[in-house]
């Protein structure tokens, strides 16, 4: 998925990350490593990616981490318990 997007646009697989990271609801900065000039100019480049609705729902997709225990468990238990009414 990552790679398919950096050729689309043309730039590296860093560049989307921090361009899809950069996006999300919450994030309110992007922490960069640069140990060249290089890296430091394609990081600051990735805030001229535009990733699509389309790539940053797909890019969530794959990135989704499962439920943490006390967060599935309830719904777990739920399932088959009868509504209130």
């Amino acid at each position: 998925m990552l790679t398919e997007n950096a050729k689309e646009h043309s730039t590296s697989i860093a560049e989307i990350s921090h361009s899809w990271v950069r996006k999300k609801k919450g994030a309110t900065s992007t922490i960069i490593g640069a140990r060249t000039m290089a890296q430091l100019e394609s990081n600051i480049h990735s805030v001229s990616v535009d990733l699509s609705s389309e790539q940053m729902e797909k890019l969530d997709e794959v990135s989704k981490t499962q439920d943490k225990y006390l967060t599935w468990i309830i719904g777990f238990q739920n399932q088959n318990r009868v509504p209130s009414s």
